[in-house]
């Protein structure tokens, strides 16, 4: 499959994905939003203010960490920015640092303070990824989240635009982490994902992936992502 063109003047790499239903969303046409990635109770920003203020009025408070979830979902639907399979991110990671030898095991880095630094050690501690079912399958290539470091390698200027469009609309106080897959090589398979204590990660943005074929995300759960 053809990963698509790459533009001289942005350098965003436009992939050619076919359209694939998923819940209310149609996903691979950056340009035609049709719904969310995932159910969530209102459909703008406005409304999700909304909701939590007629919530209180009747004395419902959601745990904030949720109303952040939402917040993120709505922000990465009213954007156009395509959520990727965890799957298949993971088999691939997972292929990529098989290649290196039997030693090597890739990790999640956050892309700005390390995780006990950005939202504190007892948050840091339930950014979990999720793929704990794949362990035994994979054998020793697991992708566990550092939580200690973070990423330093140069990331292109089309995927610091994406992590520049989700973070604009949160607080630097809201525990909202970017993070990225790496291992030790000079040029990894880096992927870029997105996550909020307690929920599973949302994969958004990837780059210098040959080989990798785009599949787009199966959201028709609540749960997240994962199968």
């Amino acid at each position: 499959m053809s990963l698509g063109s790459i533009d001289t003047a942005t350098g965003k790499r436009h992939l050619d994905i076919p359209h694939v239903q998923v819940a209310s969303m149609v996903l691979g046409d950056r340009s035609k939003p049709e719904g969310r990635p995932l159910p969530a109770p209102t459909s703008s920003l406005d409304g999700l203010k909304k909701y939590v203020q007629r919530a209180a009025a009747i004395g419902y408070e959601p745990d904030p960490v949720h109303v952040l979830y939402e917040q993120l979902k709505i922000v990465i639907a009213e954007n156009n920015i395509l959520l990727y399979d965890d799957k298949a991110v993971h088999e691939w990671m997972c292929k990529m640092a098989q290649k290196q030898g039997p030693r090597m095991k890739w990790v999640w880095k956050s892309l700005t303070k390390p995780l006990e630094q950005l939202i504190g050690r007892e948050a840091a501690w339930s950014i979990h990824y999720q793929y704990k079912a794949y362990e035994l399958k994979i054998d020793g290539y697991y992708g566990e989240v550092d939580r200690t470091s973070r990423y330093t390698k140069i990331i292109p200027e089309a995927v610091l635009a994406t992590a520049e469009t989700i973070l604009k609309h949160f607080k630097k106080t809201d525990p909202i982490c970017l993070l990225v897959s790496d291992y030790a090589v000079v040029q990894p398979d880096p992927f870029l994902a997105v996550a909020v204590p307690q929920f599973p990660f949302l994969i958004v943005d990837f780059w210098d992936e040959p080989g990798f074929q785009p599949k787009a995300a199966e959201t028709n759960t609540q749960k997240g992502l994962n199968k």
